[in-house]
């Protein structure tokens, strides 16, 4: 859809415009920032497998893209069933069989996908301002978006947990770019695709594709044009794939409660007002998300358009902040994800005001100035630079071979690893070669374990050695100066 054909409004960066130079000059270093952050995001996960990586979920999701398989079984750390048991996810092994064909190995999978997905979400981003106009309120709304892409709090929280549901915002927003910039045909293969990351992908497509539709009405009013947009029927398909998608699991896969564990917990008992005042606290401590609060406030007042979708993500934040788990309430690693849609439909409103020439400075500078307030330059409350460890592991910690890696600790396990306890690091490189009582930290007991694995720098490695020295244990040989073992 062309947004400015429709209109007829006058082409945004008519009236004054940078240097032909200024302008080359800036798109090369948007796009070497663009792949840094890309391979950035590729390394970190390296990095994590090569530090001891965490079994839930980074080990798992690995496995799961290495497997290739759609019936998605879980290895047997996790749990016997299968993973559709947690959630529909058959983008898993669609990512995985080709990689897995060619010779790919678990971690570089994931690797792969977590650099591919991050920077196709930084491009599809700073293309959609980019490309929506060549004034300078364009490069200063572009720079926005190069801030929130790749140097916003939001984004690297996300990347610190290596997860695959980065797929559906980098399919979603790349999606919405094609259909912004007339190219609704192509915009329909990423948001195809997204409909399979998981069972609720099809509400961030309906959201995107209906804040398109929206987007359409010249006023807030004006219901008749969004109802007759060609978006709308997509997006209440796209929701109703969620739907049918939610019912099946709950009709055929239903062995694992996701629901109850993430969000209602026991029936909603957790809700209280103190409870929700302790919560409204915590979430009031990060200034990024009160900075982005204030930056729709800001820009809503000065086009109601920008309201448009953080009005249609209002219901999963709510939703989020009343959720069992504090770590989603607070928007923790990649549950912060609702953050990011919002900027992203920011962006998206500010670049189909720039195809219409509505674009103005007051708007540009205060989106900058609350983006940057967003950025790693500036210091959380109470958490200073926290977020900062992501990119600075990425670029200061080695990696070893991991795939050679796997292969001695697999050798040192043996056929039968009856009697063999690993901690959450090792189990990460071979998920699907012990039990879950086989999976060991400081605090469990440690009595059937025959032989133990511990992988070093692990999460509670200090405590879990601590343990094993008290009890006595003997300590043979480090697999690839990496993984202790104690008899």
């Amino acid at each position: 859809m062309d947004y400015q054909g429709a209109t007829g409004a006058t082409p945004a960066g008519r009236t004054s415009s940078p240097p032909m130079q200024a302008r080359i000059a800036f798109h090369i270093l948007a796009g070497l920032l663009i792949a840094a952050f890309a391979f950035l995001n590729w390394r970190f996960v390296l990095v994590h497998f090569s530090n001891g990586g965490y079994l839930l979920d980074s080990g798992w999701f690995a496995f799961l893209m290495w497997s290739a398989d759609l019936a998605l079984p879980n290895p047997q750390s996790i749990v016997d069933f299968s993973y559709y048991n947690m959630h529909i996810a058959p983008y898993l092994a669609l990512f995985g069989m080709p990689l897995r064909a060619t010779g790919f190995d678990p971690f570089g999978i994931l690797a792969l996908h977590e650099g591919l997905m991050f920077g196709l979400l930084a491009l599809a981003l700073y293309l959609t301002v980019a490309t929506a106009g060549r004034g300078w309120i364009a490069l200063t709304l572009a720079a926005v978006a190069l801030l929130i892409a790749t140097g916003s709090n939001f984004i690297w929280r996300i990347a610190s947990y290596p997860h695959f549901e980065i797929a559906t915002m980098a399919l979603c927003v790349g999606g919405g770019a094609l259909l912004l910039a007339g190219r609704p045909r192509l915009a329909a293969l990423p948001l195809a695709l997204a409909l399979t990351v998981r069972e609720d992908a099809g509400f961030f497509v309906a959201l995107y594709l209906a804040g398109a539709a929206l987007l359409r009405m010249r006023s807030p009013l004006d219901w008749r044009t969004a109802l007759r947009a060609p978006e709308l029927p997509w997006a209440v398909a796209a929701g109703l794939v969620s739907v049918v998608l939610f019912w099946i699991k709950e009709h055929f896969f239903f062995l694992y409660p996701t629901f109850q564990n993430t969000f209602s917990g026991h029936g909603w008992d957790h809700l209280s007002w103190p409870w929700l005042g302790v919560r409204l606290g915590g979430l009031v401590q990060d200034v990024k998300i009160d900075l982005t609060v204030a930056a729709v406030a800001v820009l809503g007042a000065i086009s109601w358009r920008y309201l448009v979708y953080p009005a249609l993500i209002l219901p999963l934040v709510v939703a989020q902040l009343l959720a069992v788990q504090d770590g989603i309430g607070l928007f923790h690693s990649y549950y912060g994800i609702p953050w990011l849609v919002v900027w992203s439909g920011l962006l998206i409103v500010a670049a189909f005001r720039l195809r219409r020439g509505e674009a103005g400075p007051a708007e540009a500078v205060a989106a900058l100035v609350l983006a940057f307030g967003c950025s790693l330059a500036v210091p959380n409350f109470g958490n200073g630079w926290r977020d900062l460890w992501v990119p600075r592991n990425a670029i200061t910690h080695p990696t070893v071979d991991l795939p050679a890696l796997k292969r001695e600790l697999e050798a040192a396990i043996g056929s039968d690893a009856t009697g063999a306890c690993l901690s959450i690091g090792a189990v990460a490189l071979v998920p699907d070669a012990v039990r879950p009582k086989q999976v060991i930290s400081h605090r469990r007991d440690l009595a059937h374990c025959g032989r133990i694995f511990l992988f070093r720098g692990d999460l509670g490695y200090r405590q879990l050695r601590d343990k094993l020295l008290a009890e006595g244990r003997r300590q043979g040989p480090t697999i690839g100066d990496r993984i202790e073992t104690y008899f």
